[in-house]
């Protein structure tokens, strides 16, 4: 089995793609595919803007050793930053693809692939299933199949939409993070496919940390809630306006506290920081303090599917405030969290978030933190997760 990832963790920036990593490790490490005896392969194109000869060569020795014990392969490919070289870029890409691809389908037989994101390599998985004849499975994250956001699929290119399309059309099943996003393709695509739903799994770090030191119930101060966001900082996160809505909030609970992690304020002018605790991009170790330390998690963007700091934080027992987006839904109901519906305009304001951080504060007590974290661990722990991986025989 080949788990094509369209993104991957790399040396040049080694979160991106990270949720893809944890699915793919928790599936190789699952007690139903151990006692299949398939052999599996996980490989990832990495574009960079560095030429490396020596290392895509190393890289494609070992994918036409049937004894290399790899599970990963990242194979680079060169990238000219000159928007003038775009047209080669693009060229360049699929014919390096075309070659590995070639390669490693000569030397390892392939019953299934799995093609986890596709962006840009997903055609290349369309391309070869009728001539190596495997059945494709699929799995998407991209939030772009929703109607309220600006980038949204029919706003991409001819190219874009063309080979998307053609992943769909060549999918045997849908291996889907949720039931949202499938009805959202399904809307795009208007072709049905079977699926089933496979939720982000909890990286192995968290799973350890919960397992050895179980989480523990706390009374949450109302007038000293401790508040957490993590996330990149982009602007679909609406990061001041949750912090404006945490200052009004502090107007009647001065001695509340909001932590932000993840990123910089790049513009701070006019934002007021009072009792606002920023911290940089950290390694996932350093987020256990985090999601240890604090009372509950707030999450107010524009756009997500099934976000992994969801996830993580309700497997730390943490209740969830979070705009209606896209898969949230599933995710949150009145014993975990709060959702905030979008205004008729699809916009998420400050008043609408502020009136949510005081109804929480209202319902603290109510949620339960051992019985959160329970039962999110039972649906997101990595054993859970693949635990009968029936779809594939």
């Amino acid at each position: 089995m080949l788990w094509l990832a369209g993104w991957y963790p790399t040396n040049e920036n080694p979160h991106a793609g990270d949720f893809i990593r944890r699915h793919f490790k928790a599936f190789h490490n699952s007690k139903s595919f151990i006692k299949s005896n398939q052999e599996l392969h996980l490989i990832h194109f990495a574009t960079n803007n560095k030429w490396s000869p020596i290392e895509f060569r190393t890289c494609l020795n070992k994918i036409k050793d049937k004894n290399c014990s790899d599970l990963e392969y990242i194979v680079p490919i060169f990238q000219s930053s000159n928007y003038l070289f775009k047209p080669v870029n693009f060229i360049w890409y699929h014919l390096v693809g075309i070659f590995v691809l070639l390669n490693y389908f000569k030397f390892h037989k392939t019953r299934y692939v799995h093609l986890h994101a596709a962006d840009k390599v997903g055609v290349l998985a369309a391309l070869f299933k009728d001539f190596v004849g495997y059945k494709l499975l699929y799995t998407e994250h991209w939030a772009i199949f929703n109607d309220n956001i600006s980038d949204r699929f029919e706003q991409r290119n001819f190219w874009f939409q063309f080979y998307f399309k053609k992943v769909w059309e060549k999918t045997d099943l849908f291996v889907s993070i949720s039931n949202n996003l499938y009805q959202s393709m399904l809307r795009v695509y208007s072709e049905n496919k079977t699926f089933v739903i496979v939720p982000n799994v909890l990286d192995n770090v968290f799973e350890r940390d919960i397992v050895d030191s179980t989480v523990r119930a706390c009374r949450i101060d109302p007038q000293k809630i401790r508040f957490l966001h993590i996330s990149n900082f982009e602007n679909r996160k609406n990061i001041p306006i949750l912090i404006n809505a945490f200052q009004d909030y502090r107007k009647k609970y001065p001695q509340a506290q909001l932590s932000l992690v993840g990123g910089d304020l790049n513009d701070k002018e006019g934002i007021d920081l009072t009792s606002v605790f920023v911290y940089p991009n950290s390694p996932v170790e350093e987020l256990i303090s985090h999601y240890r330390n604090n009372d509950v998690f707030v999450l107010y963007s524009d756009a997500e599917n099934a976000p992994c700091v969801i996830t993580e934080a309700l497997c730390y027992g943490l209740p969830i405030i979070s705009s209606d987006v896209g898969s949230v839904s599933e995710m949150l109901n009145t014993e975990n969290g709060i959702l905030i519906k979008a205004t008729s305009k699809n916009k998420f304001l400050k008043e609408n978030l502020l009136t949510a951080l005081l109804e929480f504060t209202q319902k603290s007590q109510i949620f339960d933190k051992i019985e959160i974290s329970k039962k999110a661990f039972e649906k997101y722990g990595k054993s859970k997760v693949f635990e009968n991986f029936y779809w594939v025989r």
